[in-house]
């Protein structure tokens, strides 16, 4: 008779628990339907922002998730036309999540400030597409501007790459599908539970910043103790940055062989000489991403990047931005590793919208600016 009331009371106590977590759960549904509007049952989390398909990876059209939200063409921003209204200039927006926009506040992503800038000097005359998407390597835009951009006439391709996706431990590839966004279903059941992002998200604002440090830096000599001595890159390997080097000046032919006009910018990070506590947080938050490469390492591979960048903006006769020394290496221009805050995200537009009016005087003229 103990044993079985033993069984019953052990019953009992995990049916309250699976209740109380599905009670959290459904808190955490409720709280992102009177939010975000979200919708009550379908999967809501930053995975269905993007999909992979036979235009490669890129925002998925019509997608919402907190404050992002995509248009129907997959771009972020407001709707657009199809067709390219006459006397209007194009500007299409291409790179990495620096560029689709994370930390900022709604609508200070740089893009978006781009628009409000340029809306400033010429009403009506200059359109900010914004068809960056996390993860979109430079192989990624070259396929996309073939397959999906071409189509809405952009006048001008800014192109904000970010070298750490060389540092992988697979190097960028471009990788098409015919199927449109089937994620797995280990994938989807880790994305349909909204009460684990909302734990870590808490978690992470409510430890301290060296604990967080610590974390990952076990999390990333987890992944290096299984490899052999020497698997850490101290260095950039020069295979990754040959390749680096040919997807930017293949994504660059494709571009202005359409007639394009293409302006790059150097990628900039927020570490410079002696690091913060802070700094230490975001330097083991970045490499647990990039686990092969070393500190030393992803430093030295922004800096050959952007110097080739720099070298192929040169040889194409095309404008380069140094948005690298234009950022300030402070936290108030980056609110991690790489992505900006609002001021940083200000200072990146006004240093692309300055380049934009040098590169299309004609525009101001036709309009009497």
């Amino acid at each position: 008779m103990k044993p079985t009331r033993m069984l019953l009371g052990m019953a009992e106590r995990i049916g309250i628990a699976i209740l109380f977590v599905l009670v959290l759960e459904l808190c955490a549904r409720t709280e992102d339907w009177l939010r975000w509007g979200a919708p009550f049952g379908a999967a809501y989390s930053p995975d269905t922002l993007t999909v992979s398909d036979a235009f490669g990876r890129h925002n998925r059209p019509g997608a919402r998730y907190e404050k992002w939200h995509i248009n129907s063409h997959g771009f972020r921003g407001p709707e657009i036309p199809l067709k390219k209204p006459d006397g209007i200039i194009r500007i299409v927006v291409t790179g990495a999540s620096e560029a689709f926009g994370l930390y900022e506040s709604p609508g200070m992503e740089f893009p978006a400030q781009m628009q409000r800038e340029l809306n400033a000097v010429c009403p009506g005359v200059y359109q900010v597409l914004n068809a960056a998407s996390a993860g979109m390597t430079p192989p990624n835009i070259t396929h996309y501007f073939k397959t999906w951009l071409l189509q809405f006439e952009p006048d001008i391709l800014i192109c904000y790459p970010a070298p750490a996706f060389y540092l992988d431990i697979e190097p960028p590839r471009l990788s098409v599908t015919a199927q449109t966004g089937q994620t797995g279903t280990r994938h989807a059941f880790r994305s349909s539970w909204r009460l684990t992002r909302k734990v870590r998200i808490s978690l992470k604002r409510l430890l301290p910043d060296s604990l967080q440090a610590h974390v990952n830096r076990f999390r990333v000599q987890r992944i290096v103790s299984d490899h052999p001595p020497g698997w850490v890159w101290e260095t950039p390997p020069l295979g990754r940055l040959r390749l680096f080097r040919r997807h930017m000046d293949q994504m660059i032919g494709v571009v202005q062989k359409h007639e394009t006009t293409v302006i790059l910018g150097t990628h900039a990070v927020r570490f410079a000489g002696g690091m913060s506590t802070a700094d230490k947080r975001f330097m083991a938050s970045w490499r647990r991403f990039y686990p092969r490469a070393s500190q030393d390492c992803l430093l030295a591979a922004e800096s050959a990047c952007n110097a080739i960048i720099r070298e192929l903006a040169s040889a194409r006769g095309i404008a380069v931005v140094d948005i690298d020394s234009l950022v300030q290496k402070s936290p108030c221009y980056f609110a991690d590793s790489s992505h900006f805050t609002d001021e940083g995200a200000a200072v990146v537009s006004t240093a692309f919208v300055s380049q934009i009016l040098r590169r299309v005087p004609a525009a101001h003229r036709q309009h009497g600016h």
